[in-house]
């Protein structure tokens, strides 16, 4: 469903929150990004949950989104805040955690000129988020701010940021929203079938190595049923202990990071 609504930039974050179903966001409140504040006390559909520090936010974000299945959404301000909820962003980039965080910034007209507080974000988070992006003209927040939901879930899923310059947020114009993020579910090929098939029939000691496709796919019983069938060991990823019971016959531990042989 498509609509328009004339509202500030601020409100109109808030309009696509609630349109990709956010019920929760964590922040340490900041100056530059007030309007954004101001729109979400009046309303009631998302809980904004205060914190200390910018990176309580960012892992409360993510370890919410991991937990939930859902986009963890968490707000930051200037080159301090995003500075602090970078090792989030980091980690919610290395273990595919579906984030959107949203980063004040300083007005338009001193970006590039040394702002109070100034980072350019693109440079600074591009090698540790999935996709960055600035939002410098007003009428385009539906646009971007969806495009970043989208990108966030789709695919290997992923932290991405969004920053919105102070004086951008106040600007009132038409905005045009679009439907919710629509996740697709990708199947293999009958030929991808088909190869593994004959690859995993020709396999003399197969083995299971389940990583967190599994747990976002929500494939956990499938899984399990697919190893009990086969009688397969398995080896969950990095991180990924949870994916089956540990007390299972077929679990047979994790990988870990490599240790260095000393002679």
């Amino acid at each position: 469903m498509r609509y328009q609504k004339t509202m500030t930039a601020g409100e109109a974050v808030v309009e696509c929150m609630k349109i990709e179903n956010v019920t929760r966001a964590f922040t340490v409140p900041g100056e530059s990004f007030l309007a954004v504040l101001d729109a979400l006390e009046g309303q009631e559909s998302i809980e904004l949950i205060v914190n200390r520090h910018e990176g309580g936010a960012g892992f409360m974000a993510e370890g919410y989104a991991r937990s939930t299945g859902k986009v963890g959404v968490a707000m930051a301000t200037r080159g301090v805040g995003a500075a602090n909820i970078s090792i989030a962003v980091h980690t919610a980039f290395q273990d595919s955690t579906p984030m959107v965080v949203f980063l004040g910034q300083v007005k338009r007209e001193f970006l590039g000129r040394e702002g109070f507080q100034e980072v350019n974000f693109d440079h600074n988070f591009n090698e540790i988020a999935k996709w960055t992006t600035e939002i410098r003209d007003s009428h385009r927040v539906p646009e971007l701010v969806q495009k970043a939901f989208r990108v966030a879930q789709t695919g290997r899923p992923g932290p991405v940021i969004v920053s919105l310059p102070e004086d951008m947020l106040t600007e009132t114009t038409t905005m045009n929203f679009g439907p919710p993020t629509s996740i697709p579910a990708p199947a293999p090929s009958t030929i991808e079938v088909e190869t593994f098939q004959r690859l995993f029939g020709a396999a003399k000691k197969p083995i299971v190595i389940a990583g967190g496709g599994v747990s976002s796919s929500e494939g956990e019983l499938a899984l399990r049923r697919f190893v009990e069938k086969f009688k397969l060991p398995l080896v969950a990823g990095f991180r990924r202990q949870g994916i089956i019971d540990n007390d299972h016959e077929a679990y047979i531990g994790h990988m870990a990071l490599p240790r260095r042989q000393h002679l």
